[in-house]
């Protein structure tokens, strides 16, 4: 991450440099000016790195608490799949929301497999 930043920062004080030469500033004052924006350019570049990081580490970390917890596979991918939407949507409501799905879902596979259970018969053989 660190070289993004340097990379963006050395792209805005050229630009800078550029621009403000071509205005009649003084090399020395652009110079001044376009470090000044170049800094502004890298913190802007890292605070969105960090927009974009932390919902991820949030999503896979959600992921991996409900196998801990010894969910299954898919109760984690719906829960982090969720933090993950929920962070750019509703905050942390998006993971409790993938979560509600995968019960759901885990309840109507439920209903269906008692349901079912209850129509067909079941022979045993008598005891010899």
């Amino acid at each position: 991450m660190d070289f993004q930043k340097k990379r963006v920062q050395l792209l805005a004080f050229i630009v800078g440099i550029i621009a403000l030469s071509i205005t009649g500033m003084s090399a020395q004052d652009a110079a001044k000016t376009a470090q000044k924006e170049g800094t502004k350019a890298a913190k802007l570049a890292k605070r969105q790195a960090k927009r974009i990081i932390g919902p991820v580490i949030s999503s896979g970390w959600d992921f991996f608490e409900a196998l801990y917890y010894g969910g299954t596979i898919t109760e984690g991918f719906l829960r982090g799949s969720g933090t993950l939407v929920g962070a750019y949507a509703w905050s942390w409501v998006g993971g409790r929301i993938g979560l509600m799905v995968y019960d759901v879902v885990d309840g109507v596979h439920y209903l269906l497999q008692f349901v079912q259970g209850e129509d067909s018969e079941v022979y045993e053989s008598p005891p010899d």
